[in-house]
């Protein structure tokens, strides 16, 4: 009898922790899916609207509801306060690590890819 109920608590217990697993997966997979198509409307904005990264930045955080939206918006007061895209991105990223569902990885591809941004607009 204990053997069957221990059986039947790992049983759950390891459910339970699938479930938290699958979750985690989940909301990392919908912010990666948020924050391509918010990468997809700032390239659309520079290359066609050519207004200052602060504005375009504010004006992408308004479509989507999701960490990258807030590092964006985050970045924006950064650089209307006259800091550089560099500090300011780095500064808007270590604010919004707590609720950050990405792993260290993919930030620090976002990271990259923002710093490869800047050196893009110095040549256009």
């Amino acid at each position: 009898m204990v053997k069957v109920i221990a059986g039947i608590l790992l049983f759950f217990g390891c459910t339970a922790l699938g479930f938290s697993k699958a979750s985690g997966y989940k909301n990392r997979r919908v912010e990666l899916e948020d924050t391509l198509e918010l990468i997809r409307l700032l390239h659309l904005d520079i290359s066609y609207r050519k207004d200052a990264l602060a504005k375009t930045f504010q004006r992408a955080a308004l479509q989507k509801s999701c960490w990258f939206a807030d590092v964006l918006q985050e970045c924006a007061e950064g650089l209307t306060v006259q800091k550089t895209l560099g500090k300011a991105w780095q500064d808007a990223l270590h604010k919004e690590k707590e609720g950050c569902p990405l792993l260290s990885e993919d930030v620090e591809i976002l990271t990259d890819l923002f710093l490869g941004l800047g050196l893009s607009l110095i040549h256009i």
